[in-house]
C-alpha cells in the first residue's frame, strides 16, 4: 500500500494572520504537523500544500524536498475546499512520483491535537479491512 500525507497550509488567513506559522512550544503549526507525520513509516511521502514560499522556509531544517511545488492561487482562496486541494495534490504527485497512492492522510496544521495511537489504529484498520475512506 502506498500512502501520501498532505498538510494543507494556505497563507491567506483572514482571522489570525499567518496562523499556520504561529508557534506553539517553539514550533510553527506547520512544523508540528510535519514532524507528527514523520513519525509514521507508512507514509511514503509527505507533502505540504501551500501557496507560500515563506511557509516552506520553516521546513528547511527538516530537509523537506518538495519546496518548489506551490499550490496555485486558484486553490488558495478562502472558499477553496479541502477536497479540491486533495484531488489536485494527489493528481499532481501521482504524476510526479510516477506511482499511485492507495490512501491519503490529511493533517491540517490548525488541528494540532492529534494522538499517535489514534493514527496507528486507523492505519491498522486500513491494512486489515482496506476501506475506501476512514475519518
Amino acid at each position: 500500500m502506498n500512502f501520501l500525507c498532505i498538510i494543507p497550509a494556505r497563507s491567506g488567513s483572514k482571522g489570525i494572520k499567518n496562523k499556520n506559522i504561529q508557534k506553539i512550544k517553539k514550533l510553527t503549526l506547520i512544523e508540528h504537523a510535519y514532524t507528527f507525520a514523520k513519525k509514521f513509516k507508512e507514509f511514503d511521502d509527505i507533502l505540504v500544500s501551500t501557496d507560500s514560499k515563506k511557509y516552506l522556509k520553516f521546513l528547511e531544517k527538516y530537509n523537506y524536498k518538495f519546496n518548489k511545488f506551490l499550490r496555485p492561487k486558484s486553490l488558495s482562496r478562502k472558499n477553496s475546499t479541502d477536497l479540491e486541494v486533495l484531488i489536485f495534490e494527489l493528481t499532481r504527485f501521482e504524476k510526479y512520483f510516477k506511482k499511485k497512492f492507495d490512501y491519503v492522510a490529511f493533517f491540517p496544521p490548525t488541528s494540532p491535537i492529534r494522538k499517535k495511537v489514534d493514527i496507528e489504529k486507523c492505519l491498522k484498520i486500513i491494512k486489515r479491512k482496506k476501506p475506501d475512506a476512514l475519518w
